[in-house]
């Protein structure tokens, strides 16, 4: 079963977002089912641990674009990263050091945080952006068409 679908509500218009949003999504929802199916856990901490890797590249890429088109709120933003990084970390080590019963709050937990951080931070983030002239091109992102 799916945690959560992609929807076109989560869509902010910035290529790159979207697809790295949806990746994630991706990921969660492979994590969950793992962690649904009961599967062994040193595979649900491989999926998590995928996923921590993918957070910390798509984080890089969103803070790299906060930099060169000089967000306002870009400190603000990274705080809100720099808070789940610590989460997961933290969870993460509970899991390992034997606590599975965490992994139940987990996947609700990340999704709660993903679709909150789209649909506020990603999408002031996308306002901003495409409210600059011509921005996109200057910090290499390409606006969806349609």
């Amino acid at each position: 079963m799916i945690l959560f679908k992609w929807n076109n509500r989560y869509n902010t218009g910035l290529m790159i977002l979207d697809e790295q949003n949806q990746k994630l999504f991706e990921l969660i929802n492979n994590l969950d089912s793992c962690i649904n199916t009961k599967i062994q856990t040193d595979i649900i901490d491989l999926r998590l641990k995928e996923l921590l890797e993918y957070i910390f590249h798509h984080f890089n890429i969103e803070e790299e674009m906060y930099a060169k088109s000089d967000y306002p709120d870009y400190r603000l933003h990274r705080a809100e990263h720099d808070s789940l990084i610590k989460k997961l970390l933290e969870l993460r080590g509970k899991f390992k050091a034997g606590n599975t019963t965490i992994v139940s709050e987990l996947s609700t937990f990340l999704k709660s945080w993903l679709i909150i951080h789209i649909l506020q931070s990603d999408m002031k983030f996308a306002k901003y952006i495409k409210s600059k002239n011509n921005s996109q091109y200057q910090i290499g992102i390409q606006y969806k068409a349609g």
